[in-house]
C-alpha cells in the first residue's frame, strides 16, 4: 500500500517537474541522504553540556559555543552522601537552567544533554545514582541524554560523545 502511494507520487511529481527518468524517486532519496537529517537535526536540536555540582549546575550550549552558565539552587538538593538527595529541588533547578541558555525562536529546540557529575562519585556511580542523573536531564526536557563519569570533556570530545549514543 505505501510502495504504491510511493510510486504514484513520484509519477505525479515527474510529470510536474521533468527530472530524467531514474530507478529511485529523487524526492525519496533526497529524504533518505544523510546531510539532510544532519540540517533538520540541527534546526530542531540544541547540544548541551552540564557538570553537576554540590548545590550547582553549571551549563554551556555547544551549540552556539556559549559560555559557562551557573545556576545556585534556591533549595539545597546536596545531602551527605549523595550529590543529589533531593531529586524534588533539583530537576525545576536543572529546568530553569536549561531554558535560559536554549536560544528561543519559532520552534522549541529539543536538548541532547551531556550530564556530568563532578564530585561524590568515589568509588563509581549506583544504578540509582545514574538513573537519578538520566532523569534529571529527561525533566528537564532532553530527548536525549548521556551520562559521563570521567575527566572532564572538551566542547568537541562532548559533542561526539552526543552524536555516537
Amino acid at each position: 500500500m505505501k510502495r504504491e502511494f510511493h510510486v504514484r507520487f513520484c509519477e505525479r511529481l515527474r510529470g510536474r517537474f521533468p527530472w530524467p527518468t531514474r530507478p529511485n524517486c529523487p524526492v525519496l532519496r533526497a529524504l533518505r541522504s544523510l546531510k539532510n537529517q544532519d540540517m533538520i537535526k540541527k534546526l530542531f536540536t540544541v547540544d548541551l553540556y552540564i557538570k553537576v555540582r554540590k548545590n550547582r549546575f553549571d551549563a554551556k550550549n555547544l551549540s552556539s559555543n556559549g559560555s559557562w552558565e551557573t545556576l545556585h539552587s534556591e533549595h539545597p538538593f546536596t545531602t551527605e552522601r549523595l550529590l543529589v538527595g533531593t531529586f524534588s529541588a533539583a530537576e525545576p533547578a536543572l529546568t530553569t537552567l536549561v531554558k535560559n541558555i536554549t536560544p528561543r525562536g519559532f520552534f522549541k529546540k529539543s536538548p541532547q544533554i551531556v550530564i556530568q557529575p563532578m564530585e561524590l562519585i568515589d568509588g563509581g556511580l549506583s544504578e540509582v545514582e545514574e538513573r537519578i542523573f538520566k532523569e534529571l536531564a529527561h525533566g528537564s526536557g532532553a530527548h536525549k541524554v548521556v551520562l559521563h563519569t570521567g575527566s572532564e570533556l572538551t566542547d568537541s570530545e562532548a559533542i561526539q560523545l552526543i552524536r555516537s549514543v
